[in-house]
């Protein structure tokens, strides 16, 4: 049995392609598991690459992994409660950024603050923004000052 053409509008010689409905109805409730985590979801999407072009330390890399990971198990409670320097989480103005790239759309003016949380075991800082649980990911500091003045 011959499948049915695509319509075609008129005047234009390109076939309709039927978009994907989305289901606006679906609760963070109803996902389930999302309501149950307690640990950071790291975002890379408005990861600025810059910040990390010039770092040719594998280590530094395989030290930022295993970090992200030890604060996944820590948690959201115990990473307010840790000191800064250790696996807590410190707030720095938005203008001690050095580099000003475009950031994305849910970073409106009236945002006037950055998290950093330490990328490995020294002092150099993962900068970003949280929006409940996601850990949005803007700056990877691979060298101490590089990011912002610290």
């Amino acid at each position: 049995m011959a499948k049915p053409k695509a319509k075609k509008k008129k005047g234009l010689n390109k076939t309709l392609i039927k978009e994907p409905v989305a289901n606006k109805n679906i609760t963070k409730e109803s996902i389930g598991i999302y309501e149950k985590i307690d640990y950071p979801l790291f975002s890379f999407k408005y990861l600025y690459e810059n910040s990390i072009d010039n770092c040719d330390d594998s280590n530094f890399f395989f030290n930022f992994l295993k970090r992200l990971k030890k604060l996944s198990q820590l948690g959201w409670n115990e990473i307010r409660t840790s000191p800064h320097h250790s696996f807590g989480m410190e707030k720095i103005s938005k203008d001690s950024i050095i580099p000003q790239p475009q950031y994305p759309e849910f970073i409106t003016p009236d945002v006037k603050e950055f998290s950093v949380f330490r990328s490995n075991g020294n002092n150099t800082g993962l900068v970003g923004f949280q929006i409940e649980k996601i850990f949005f990911v803007f700056f990877i500091e691979t060298r101490h000052g590089d990011i912002y003045r610290h």
